[in-house]
């Protein structure tokens, strides 16, 4: 009921005549206090005082130490859910680093955000000089290229396009298609020059 209201809930209420309170999980409670844990306006759970001690219920002024239990275990989840993420794009990016397809991630401003070293074999562009740079600054004709490329939800195969690739090594042609994510495309290609 905390979660989906979103809303703190002490039972009994403050001021009101002493009640019955049902156990919670075996425990008879003389009052329990309830608040949800919101980490970025999202509930990720709730988090429950008990009162045992006969006669010692919980009133407003409780609230305010509970409330700031129930920031601080927030807090730890997100901060626990964060570190995972971070863990699980370390374990993405050194996966990325054996593919023999080149790969490179466009944020939703055009800027290159990541360039895996197969892209910089085929390219002969050092991850170095292209990351956290707009792909039309750095990737000869990538506003042409890019208006050829198809755009999927997710990868098909089927429908890669072959385009020409300047590169210092000369004209390349890659066999390219990108995949649209929320937060901009990853592109895979792979040299088909031969």
């Amino acid at each position: 009921r905390v979660v989906a209201r979103r809303r703190a809930e002490i039972v009994p209420a403050p001021g009101s005549a002493p009640t019955t309170i049902p156990s919670v999980s075996g425990i008879e409670a003389e009052s329990y206090i309830c608040l949800p844990l919101l980490v970025r306006e999202r509930v990720v759970g709730a988090v429950t005082m008990i009162s045992t001690t006969p006669g010692r219920r919980f009133a407003a002024d409780d609230l305010a130490l509970v409330r700031d239990v129930a920031r601080r275990v927030a807090l730890a989840i997100d901060n626990a859910r964060l570190y995972a993420e971070v863990e699980e794009r370390a374990v993405a990016a050194r996966v990325l680093t054996y593919v023999a397809e080149g790969v490179f991630l466009l944020d939703r401003a055009g800027e290159i955000q990541l360039w895996n070293p197969a892209a910089e074999a085929m390219t002969g562009l050092p991850a170095s000089s292209v990351i956290n740079h707009p792909a039309v600054d750095v990737l000869p004709d990538w506003h042409e290229i890019a208006e050829r490329i198809p755009i999927e939800s997710s990868p098909d195969p089927g429908h890669e396009e072959t385009v020409p690739f300047e590169t210092p090594k000369g004209e390349r042609w890659f066999s390219i298609v990108g995949v649209k994510f929320f937060g901009g495309t990853v592109y895979a290609f792979r040299d088909v020059t031969e």
